[in-house]
């Protein structure tokens, strides 16, 4: 079907959520992208009396027919589990799953169990009274379609946007500082200032001053890429434990720092933990790894709710933290986000992230 170059924004009804901007932009991009492969309008909704817990709903207009659709946005999926999270959460045949993207694999698992989706692609999987829709496999290279790194934000350059937004001393400090905090070679923290320079993000007022700029749309670009870019390099493993309140032993004598839910829980006391993720430094891994195995019987589960990384900075000076940055945390929860856990998201980035840049 030959639409022409023009681009009709899909339609926005009511007032919405407080949806972060990234997600609002993912469920925009699906909508757009089902209506170039099947011409099926769709009308971006806020949440109803009947799902007020939802992050919005959706009409799909076909056939001069309404087809209402509670959404469910993941970022990221890219394991039958959080599929089977979904299902649990959403209400049976109008529940709608939104991602960036879902393999072919995965698209016919949803169809297997039914779970209905949309992605960046066009992909889909979508049935009612007078509606059948499945596409999987579909992929574009000329559209966005699931957050990428933007120039500058590989891997060592998170790293030092990392330490440079959760340590604002480090802003002023000297090169080799900088590098060292992030554990990036001397070269990576230069291009990195400078990168961050020619994006607007920092000024170098002189050879010894720097000002961080917009800080709040750098935090934003970061949270966003983290889960693509940085995370996967930092040697996950996942486990399980026979006992799934083991996380509130204290284990003070093993070094690592909590993040994602039992961050939250700590930092909050908002949302109940039902995953467990921990950073634990590279050179204290497998000590610590044999500590906690040992004590809590954990045992290795590739779908186990308890995920070990290695911690990428260097704490500051001082008692050990017993959870990671806030920023970190945020981040972690934007990756795995439910509707349990959006609230606790937007108070710890109001409580612990927006001010942290504010002038005295």
């Amino acid at each position: 079907m030959n639409k022409g170059n023009e681009m009709r924004e899909p339609r926005v009804r009511g007032i919405l959520p407080p949806l972060l901007p990234a997600r609002e932009q993912l469920i925009l991009e699906a909508m757009a992208a089902l209506r170039d492969k099947t011409a099926i309008e769709a009308e971006l909704l806020a949440p109803g009396a009947d799902s007020p817990q939802a992050e919005a709903r959706i009409d799909l207009h076909y056939d001069n027919k309404k087809f209402r659709y509670i959404v469910e946005c993941k970022p990221l999926v890219d394991r039958r589990q959080l599929i089977d999270q979904v299902r649990r959460q959403l209400p049976e045949g109008s529940g709608l799953l939104i991602t960036s993207y879902l393999s072919r694999e995965l698209a016919h698992y949803c169809r297997e169990v039914g779970q209905q989706y949309m992605d960046t692609c066009g992909n889909a999987y979508l049935r009612g009274k007078g509606l059948f829709v499945f596409i999987s496999g579909e992929k574009d290279e000329n559209r966005l379609r699931q957050p990428r790194t933007p120039r500058g934000l590989n891997a060592s350059g998170l790293r030092v946007a990392f330490v440079l937004l959760t340590q604002p001393r480090l802003i002023n400090a000297p090169l080799k500082d900088i590098a060292q905090a992030a554990g990036v070679a001397l070269g990576s923290a230069y291009n990195m200032l400078d990168e961050l320079a020619a994006r607007g993000y920092l000024l170098k007022i002189d050879r010894h001053q720097r000002r961080l700029l917009e800080p709040g749309r750098l935090i934003d670009e970061w949270a966003i890429n983290y889960p693509f870019v940085l995370r996967p390099k930092l040697a996950p493993r996942r486990f399980t434990a026979p006992d799934a309140q083991w996380w509130k032993t204290s284990d003070e004598d093993i070094p690592f720092a909590w993040g994602a839910e039992v961050a939250a829980n700590m930092m909050t006391s908002y949302l109940k933990p039902a995953t467990q993720t921990l950073y634990i430094e590279p050179g204290h891994m497998e000590s610590a790894l044999r500590t906690l195995v040992k004590r809590h019987r954990l045992r290795p589960d590739p779908a186990g709710q308890i995920e070990v990384l290695e911690q990428f900075w260097r704490i500051e000076e001082g008692p050990r933290p017993a959870t990671v940055p806030p920023l970190l945390v945020y981040a972690d929860l934007l990756a795995i986000l439910d509707p349990r856990a959006s609230e606790t998201v937007r108070i710890i980035k109001e409580k612990f992230i927006d001010h942290t840049f504010d002038s005295p």
